[in-house]
């Protein structure tokens, strides 16, 4: 079960958030009544999964082996919301 601290609650039971975590249970941290980080058992963190987990990358929408799945996708996302913004040239 996941569980949901402030980071002030957090900070006071830190050593059982580190123990949840090493028993296989997620802590989220919480600012503000958002989500903002999270305390994760080593080999949930360690898994290869993108740049931002397996929700976060745009892989993570479409099957990792299909991209031209991911570029149909990508494809309605710009149709959808127009002329594509003018992307800056760092060269």
């Amino acid at each position: 079960m996941k569980k949901s601290l402030s980071v002030a609650a957090a900070k006071k039971s830190f050593a059982e958030c580190m123990s949840r975590a090493a028993a296989g249970d997620p802590t989220v941290i919480t600012r503000e009544g958002r989500p903002v980080a999270a305390i994760v058992p080593l080999a949930e963190f360690e898994t290869p999964r993108g740049p931002r987990g397996p929700r976060g990358s745009l892989l993570g929408l479409v099957d990792q082996d299909d991209t031209d799945e991911l570029a149909e996708a990508l494809g309605r996302i710009v149709a959808e919301r127009g002329a594509p913004r003018p992307v800056a040239d760092f060269d």
